[in-house]
């Protein structure tokens, strides 16, 4: 429908509450894979926060949601901890993956676990920002830190791809933006860039990590190579270069997922 995840979850929260959420706030996706009579499917699952206050007027489901048991962010993580077979499979994966739930109860399905020997690692994810959109939308790029969160390792942040970013940051000191996102880089074991979208301010990330001696992993779609930087894909292998960088176009997010686990690996191992 050319409609986005964001503008649908709006439209479709007010179609079932009766009144429009303000502060729709994106946090994360992952997919699911759901048994259907003999096949079985991948599904996406983009989570938003909706807040809703007594000024709004009065929630009133329609006659499809009626019936339905609607809980705040607080009832539901409580459920989960009390009673989480109580809790179906993608709103588990919700609370412990999106909300951060810590609990014994909260395992993640086998198939996310992390293979054995490896440790956890905090990651920093960058992408386009200020630079648009333009070879690789914002709703491809937000798959990437849950992709990371599901290897099971940790983000240093995952602002980059939520909507509304640009706006929020407008206001905020240059200064204040450099030296927070500088304190997560550095903080971090290992940087991930997505590089098909032109962007300044990943490139100089990228230098940071790199003058830091942090392994990179530099990913692109694969087809895009005459709109990245030559410079930037050049770093690796390059003998002025002293990290380690990895530099790999990717056809799909199954092939992304997969060049990332083999980076993620190698780097844990050392």
């Amino acid at each position: 429908s050319g409609e986005s995840y964001f503008d649908a979850a709006k439209r479709e929260l007010q179609e079932e509450a009766g009144v429009p959420a303000e502060d729709l706030e994106y946090l994360g996706t992952f997919w699911f894979e759901r048994d259907y009579s003999g096949r079985k499917e991948r599904e996406r699952f983009e989570v938003y926060r909706a807040r809703y206050r007594a000024s709004m007027g009065p929630i009133c489901l329609n006659e499809e949601q009626v019936n339905e048991l609607w809980l705040s962010e607080d009832e539901l993580m409580a459920l989960y901890a009390r009673e989480p077979e109580k809790v179906s499979a993608p709103l588990a994966m919700t609370c412990k993956w999106i909300l951060g739930f810590k609990g014994e109860s909260s395992n993640p399905p086998v198939s996310s676990f992390q293979k054995g020997g490896e440790k956890k690692l905090t990651i920093y994810f960058g992408c386009a920002m200020l630079g648009g959109y333009p070879n690789v939308f914002r709703e491809t790029l937000a798959e990437f830190p849950n992709l990371i969160r599901s290897l099971g390792h940790e983000l240093a942040s995952d602002h980059q791809t939520r909507p509304g970013v640009i706006e929020a940051e407008a206001g905020l000191n240059p200064t204040y933006i450099h030296d927070r996102d500088y304190e997560w880089l550095s903080g971090s074991d290992a940087g991930i860039f997505e590089i098909s979208n032109p962007s300044l301010g990943v490139g100089a990330e990228i230098s940071d990590m790199l003058h830091l001696g942090k392994p990179v992993l530099l990913l692109y779609e694969e087809g895009l190579e005459a709109h990245v930087s030559a410079y930037t894909r050049g770093k690796s292998g390059s003998k002025y270069v002293k990290g380690p960088v990895v530099c790999r176009a990717y056809r799909d997010m199954a092939e992304a997922r997969a060049v990332i686990e083999e980076f993620i690996a190698t780097i844990a191992r050392t």
